[in-house]
């Protein structure tokens, strides 16, 4: 289980977390149901497929806390001074597969597979591009240091 993060010639690969959460989930808003006057159920919510949000809390070396901070600093360099060129960084998350109908619309992790539910679905470890919704957040205990990172999905990786 690990999150990689790659921009540029940066890569860093996230391995240990201190806890079983995994750190995927679905961005506001969420589908619902309302009830019209009546008591007849309306479905709401949007109508595009959803963005996903990463909430990143893992154990790192000092290497990788200096890579984390040089990715940052390259993503927040593109975001600032080249406002038509995508900052994004490529998130490749083999902690959570991502599901969908077939045929597979994302690139998928390279080493692992993907897995056919039934004869309609996929299910498989995915690549995303992300945003920091904030810069990284670094704590030290002593000899252990963790790292708190925030990432919203920008766009897809196409198969």
């Amino acid at each position: 289980m690990s999150i990689q993060l790659i921009l540029g010639s940066l890569s860093v690969t996230l391995t240990k977390f201190p806890d079983n959460k995994l750190p995927r989930a679905v961005v506001e808003p969420y589908a619902g149901l309302e009830y019209s006057i009546y008591g007849t159920s309306i479905g709401v919510g949007p109508r595009v497929e959803p963005k996903f949000i990463w909430s990143v809390n893992a154990f790192v070396d000092q290497n990788q806390e200096a890579l984390i901070g040089a990715i940052y600093f390259e993503f927040d360099l593109l975001r600032r001074t080249q406002p038509y060129t995508p900052a994004e960084v490529r998130l490749i998350d083999t902690n959570q597969k991502y599901q969908e109908r077939l045929p597979r619309t994302r690139a998928i992790a390279s080493g692992t597979t993907a897995t056919n539910i039934g004869s309609s679905h996929v299910s498989y470890f995915a690549q995303f591009n992300v945003w920091f919704v904030k810069p990284p957040d670094f704590t030290e205990l002593g000899r252990i240091r963790t790292v708190n990172l925030t990432f919203q999905e920008s766009s897809k990786v196409p198969a």
